[in-house]
């Protein structure tokens, strides 16, 4: 009695897969679907662009403007991509109509930017990047040619020393610099060679150019170092280039 039970079962399921495979042949697998209510099929035709807008950036003024860098995977034809803000202060997008653009004319505060993919079956995709611009610090001024750290404070992470902070931010990378220090209520500046290592020079700078900062000192930021004792002054940084 199993063995015939186990038999017959079998016979329905053959039976079954050939009536379903007869009439596939016969209507066509979209009339299969639509017949048992289900009105569209996942197929790589009919699946939107997904859009990368990029990773979200920050940027210190006096830079006023970013490159936004887009990218996108599609199924079907690629037509064409846009660029708009969504938030934020003023600014001019300079392309909208290309993944890689520039934006310039940004001003403090924080932006969101939206790009779209268009695949040419006129289906999109979208992607929102935020941009935080930070303003410029109370304590420095900019000029020309030069940008004036004020009333900066001994800090002990090794030697005495003055931090400028974020100097690229100011000053171009490769440019040569000369680096001056005005010292309390003195109207004096005195120039800093860069870092010597002679006992007889009381004050030397270096620039961090390491990531890590050795543990102690912050990546891009310029160093005063001064190896005496009287620090209970404040002090001003020029950099001129």
């Amino acid at each position: 009695m199993k063995a015939g039970k186990s038999f017959s079962l079998t016979s329905i399921i053959l039976f079954t897969i050939l009536l379903l495979n007869s009439s596939c042949k016969k209507n066509g697998i979209k009339d299969i679907f639509q017949e048992n209510g289900i009105h569209s099929v996942d197929t790589a035709a009919n699946r939107p662009p997904v859009a990368f807008a990029g990773p979200d950036q920050m940027v210190q003024l006096p830079i006023d403007y970013i490159v936004l860098s887009g990218d996108y995977k599609t199924e079907n034809n690629f037509d064409r991509v846009q660029w708009k803000k969504l938030s934020g202060p003023s600014c001019l997008i300079e392309n909208q109509d290309t993944l890689l653009t520039k934006v310039s004319g940004l001003k403090a505060g924080t932006y969101q930017f939206e790009l779209t993919v268009f695949d040419q079956t006129n289906m999109s995709g979208k992607d929102a990047v935020t941009v935080t611009v930070n303003p410029l610090p109370a304590r420095i001024t900019i000029g020309d040619h030069f940008v004036i750290y004020d009333s900066l404070t001994w800090i002990f992470p090794w030697y005495a020393s003055l931090e400028a902070k974020n100097i690229y931010a100011y000053v171009p990378q490769n440019a040569q610099i000369q680096v001056f220090l005005q010292r309390g209520s003195s109207n004096d500046w005195i120039q800093i060679q860069s870092e010597s290592y002679d006992a007889n020079i009381p004050y030397e700078y270096f620039i961090e150019s390491s990531h890590d900062g050795a543990g102690m000192y912050t990546y891009g930021s310029l160093y005063v170092f001064y190896y005496g004792k009287d620090t209970d002054d404040h002090a001003r940084i020029r950099v001129e280039f």
